[in-house]
């Protein structure tokens, strides 16, 4: 009898505010995009390093509320595959992943006239938009104008997946003219033969969900939401899509710590000595499964993305990018340790994605708290 009260009772603490979280310090939506805006500029010491937290935009999606959805992968529609993989061109070679759904298309013969080559280029035209900006700028040389290879994507996703780029987020956009072979002389680049007879575009999106981004910690059999396309010309481009569909709404809103006391839960780890430096944050979705009778269940959980350096070895010195002198193109060398770690925007609770248990497993999305359960 003293088990089962004991299992009650751990069951009951569950879905209670975490230990030392009072219910002020959860926060809707749009409040907590209210507080993030300003970022976050703050030198720490500890552990005799200087630990620096250099956010300069908190990246917060414009949604009002935040609901937990029901979620399922959407696989793409078998007529219009089999139409992509029949089209009639004898030069190219078609490559599929049906775990990752991906489509290649690929005949870079005509493209680019030394495939070898791995120096210095230069070219007339690099344009690059991130966080959610797109070029309208038409790529030299390429046969498809600007607009025409939004449509392009955009016709691919309606016919694969049933979406459209209205339900994507521009992560980064580039679009980039003829490259040619350049060198250094006297401080000065100079350029050599052409490499690439034509220009290219090349995007990255992430689909949003209620205007919430569906980020990705690349487990395996779950479901996700990214576009990858790059375009040379119409023998050569390559494209992968993932797209998340919701099944049901399971809260229609639910509460998030406020981001002093997400903070909080950050700087614990830069006192320890494990948080080495912070660069980026941001609010999304990671999709998570429940255990159901009828298998898993994923769901919508709310997250934080944190782009840092993080290790429980407290002697290890190189977490954070660094200059390492055998470089003498002083560029900096990116430790593994330096990457995107998840963060439960409800609990605070440090995710266990790949970053830890070198698996690509589903996470578990453990318990959501609601706002009757956190006393509001």
């Amino acid at each position: 009898m003293k088990k089962i009260l004991m299992l009650l009772l751990a069951a009951a603490l569950l879905v209670q505010p975490p230990a030392g979280l009072a219910a002020n310090q959860y926060v809707s939506l749009t409040t907590l995009r209210e507080q993030a805006a300003e970022g976050w500029h703050e030198t720490y010491e500890s552990h005799g390093r200087e630990v620096i937290a250099d956010v300069n935009t908190v990246t917060m999606p414009e949604a009002d509320a935040c609901p937990v959805l029901q979620v399922e992968a959407i696989a793409f529609d078998a007529d219009a595959l089999a139409a992509v993989e029949d089209t009639p061109n004898i030069s190219v070679n078609v490559y599929r992943d049906i775990v990752l759904n991906v489509d290649l298309k690929v005949d870079h013969r005509k493209i680019f006239l030394d495939e070898w080559y791995g120096g210095i280029m230069d070219t007339d035209q690099e344009i690059n938009c991130e966080n959610g900006e797109a070029p309208t700028e038409d790529a030299l040389e390429c046969d498809l104008t600007n607009a025409q290879f939004r449509a392009r994507v955009n016709r691919a996703l309606t016919d694969l997946m049933g979406l459209t780029l209205e339900d994507y987020r521009f992560d980064d956009f580039s679009v980039e003219g003829p490259y040619y072979k350049a060198k250094t002389r006297n401080g000065e680049l100079v350029r050599g033969d052409l490499l690439t007879t034509t220009g290219c575009y090349a995007m990255r999106a992430t689909q949003l969900l209620n205007g919430i981004p569906v980020l990705d910690c690349f487990a395996d059999d779950t479901p996700t939401g990214w576009i990858v396309y790059d375009y040379f010309s119409p023998g050569w481009y390559t494209y992968q899509f993932g797209g998340t569909h919701v099944a049901a709404v399971q809260e229609t809103d639910v509460p998030l710590l406020s981001f002093t006391a997400m903070k909080a839960v950050l700087e614990t780890q830069i006192e320890a000595g494990t948080m080495r430096g912070i660069d980026e944050m941001e609010f999304g979705y990671l999709n998570c499964y429940q255990k159901t009778d009828a298998g898993k269940q994923f769901i919508t959980v709310p997250v934080w993305r944190v782009l840092g350096g993080y290790s429980t070895d407290l002697n290890k010195e190189h977490v954070m990018p660094y200059y390492d002198e055998r470089d003498t193109d002083g560029s900096l060398s990116v430790p593994e340790a330096y990457r995107d770690y998840y963060y439960n925007a409800q609990t605070g609770e440090m995710l266990q994605t790949c970053a830890f248990t070198h698996t690509l497993d589903p996470i578990p999305a453990g318990e959501i708290l609601t706002w009757d359960s956190v006393g509001e």
